[in-house]
């Protein structure tokens, strides 16, 4: 079966993004702490979540992190695929099971706490049992159909944790 290629390009975009939500975001949204990367884990692929923040009172939130490049920035969504074609598999929302999902729109030329021009980080379970609708929309490209929520509707509903936008 197809599967969407790995590329490096991508994956050191968001490692560049991770890097500085952990530095300027994940403080502000959890409380002083630290990460416990999940990437490659049974974690990040059978549950859906890349990182852990370890709270400094011991508890910890799981996240599942996207982070898009600022140039998509006019779309203010989040989006999460609902199936992938080419593979024939059931899309990463499904299997979705992190506390939180962050969705930022990151530049990774600006080095300043203002890199993302808009994060947002919601409550899973609110956004897959909650009352904001999601579009559907299909990608043609990488062959995959996915959930689309506007930002403003997430905040209206009080579904976000932590909203910044420079």
């Amino acid at each position: 079966m197809a599967k969407t290629p790995f590329d490096q390009e991508n994956m050191d975009f968001s490692l560049r993004a991770r890097k500085r939500a952990v530095e300027t975001v994940y403080p502000k949204a959890f409380g002083a702490g630290g990460p416990v990367d999940t990437t490659g884990s049974g974690a990040d692929m059978d549950k859906g979540y890349d990182l852990i923040w370890l709270c400094e009172d011991g508890t910890t939130v799981s996240i599942q992190e996207r982070f898009r490049r600022e140039k998509y920035s006019e779309y203010r969504e989040l989006t999460a695929t609902k199936h992938n074609h080419a593979s024939d598999s059931t899309g990463d929302f499904f299997k979705l099971d992190a506390d939180y999902y962050a969705y930022g729109y990151f530049s990774s030329t600006r080095q300043s706490e203002d890199d993302f021009s808009e994060i947002l980080i919601v409550n899973v379970d609110k956004l897959k049992h909650g009352d904001v609708e999601p579009d559907e929309q299909w990608y043609g490209r990488k062959s995959q159909a996915f959930f689309c929520w506007p930002f403003e509707s997430l905040i209206e509903r009080g579904y976000h944790v932590y909203h910044a936008r420079r």
